[in-house]
């Protein structure tokens, strides 16, 4: 199984920035947390890349899950994974995700 990504997953910007997902799955949780659903988008604090005239910072806002799992839902919700992309505005700058969870359990 894909590594899937869950509430608790670390996910930052290019520059360092705190990604949090505005939206979860409650169904099934992974490693405790909840899941990310597709097209959820991330707050994103504490980017380092500075405002315009010196460069177009700081990320504001992540768009997660733009290549979810094809085969894995939840909630009838197809869920976000370690290979997802994740995009920042107003900065184009790449998002990239650590700490996934490859096994799930059901109750």
């Amino acid at each position: 199984m894909p590594d899937l990504a869950n509430a608790d997953s670390t996910v930052q910007c290019t520059h360092g920035g705190s990604c949090t997902a505005t939206k979860k799955i409650s169904k099934v949780k992974a490693k405790g947390a909840k899941l990310i659903p597709k097209g959820t988008k991330y707050a994103v604090s504490g980017c380092s890349l500075p405002p315009p005239i010196v460069a177009n910072g700081p990320c504001v806002m992540g768009q997660g899950a733009s290549q979810p799992l094809k085969k894995v839902k939840s909630g009838g919700k197809k869920v976000a994974a370690k290979k997802t992309k994740w995009t920042c505005t107003p900065t184009g700058s790449k998002a990239k995700i650590a700490d996934t969870q490859s096994k799930v359990k059901g109750k």
